[in-house]
């Protein structure tokens, strides 16, 4: 078998060998021949194939990925042949199948409408690219905004400790008021990042008559989550970067929340099939993945009942004020260690207690 491509299609030429020759010393040199690159594949295809009731598999031996154009051309081609073959043997004309085989498209559509005038609007075609793209590009913007405001204070608050400059802010003010500071200082930065990237991209989507795709609907819901998201990891990272000595000490310790972080991106795709399914339902009341996946959902065409929203708020707001709670009992002791890098163990002491 050769294969060039040719306007994206196989190019491929078939030669056909000798079947009584065929032994494994055979398979072995036409193996050879593969390796050499003599020969693209060589195919056995079992002569029962016809009759074989069971299915006889066809083996396609080469070097090639099982995902080649070749492989998945002859496993096309040889179907169609073979469903022609065995329609003519039982007498059935393989064109009248062929018609009676042409499969019907399923278009989604959007529900009818009523207008305040009382004229009802017909439900037009959902866009499946629409409706995948614009889920999904919420939940990264989000995403986004968290990883670039939430990383940069494990930085700030790392150098603050290895500098000793936090010794000196501890002078005019409680390690409290620093941390409620600085997370203060990035909601205002986050809401920033916000503001700028929806007007640029508002701008950029107008521009082309696209408006109608942002969902305006979405985005007090969108800052709400967005800021609760920021505080939530915020503390965490600082916590992180005020417990560790050097950048690479904290890897270790970020990767739990790295992971809890970016949990709705493995299930994103069956949340868009059914928003309101026992995944997307269940991820949405889990702190950690709270802002991510109501964003998700919520982005979707399928209407999210209330109670769910304003019950998902309402636990992140409460799940945020622990652990920024917490964070900050880590902080007020992590910034003034200056020994042995503090195990999980008790930085989880040090979040519990008071000492």
């Amino acid at each position: 078998m050769g294969d060039e491509a040719e306007d994206k299609q196989p190019h491929i030429k078939l030669v056909e060998l000798d079947s009584s020759e065929l032994s494994d010393q055979r398979r072995l040199e036409l193996s050879q021949d593969v390796r050499d690159e003599k020969i693209d594949a060589f195919v056995e295809i079992p002569a029962s194939i016809l009759d074989d009731a069971t299915g006889s598999s066809v083996l396609y031996y080469s070097a090639e990925s099982p995902f080649s154009s070749s492989r998945r051309w002859l496993d096309r081609t040889l179907n169609a042949l073979l469903q022609v073959r065995r329609l003519k043997e039982a007498g059935i004309d393989p064109d009248v199948v062929q018609k009676a085989s042409i499969p019907v498209a399923v278009k989604g559509m959007h529900l009818f409408d009523q207008t305040e005038t009382g004229e009802i609007e017909s439900g037009e075609e959902k866009d499946v690219i629409v409706a995948l793209m614009v889920p999904f590009g919420m939940m990264m913007f989000m995403f986004m905004i968290v990883m670039l405001t939430a990383q940069p204070m494990l930085e700030s608050v790392l150098e603050e400790k290895t500098e000793r400059i936090a010794e000196v802010l501890l002078g005019a003010a409680n390690p409290f008021q620093i941390m409620a500071g600085k997370l203060l200082g990035n909601v205002t930065g986050s809401l920033s990042i916000f503001a700028i990237y929806l007007i640029g991209g508002y701008t950029l989507v107008s521009s082309q008559g696209w408006q109608d795709l942002i969902p305006m609907d979405v985005l007090p819901w969108f800052a709400a989550f967005q800021i609760l998201a920021v505080l939530f990891f915020s503390s965490l990272f600082m916590a992180v970067g005020a417990s560790v000595r050097q950048l690479k000490e904290a890897q270790g310790m970020l990767m739990p929340i790295w992971l809890t972080m970016v949990t709705p991106m493995f299930v994103w795709m069956p949340t868009l099939r059914e928003p309101n399914g026992v995944v997307a339902t269940t991820m949405s009341f889990f702190p950690p993945a709270t802002p991510l996946m109501m964003v998700l959902r919520l982005s979707t065409d399928t209407p999210i009942p209330l109670w769910q929203t304003v019950l998902a708020l309402a636990l992140m707001i409460v799940s945020t004020i622990g652990i920024v709670f917490m964070a900050s009992r880590i902080f007020r002791v992590a910034i003034l260690w200056q020994g042995k890098t503090p195990k999980m163990t008790e930085l989880v002491r040090w979040a519990l207690t008071n000492n």
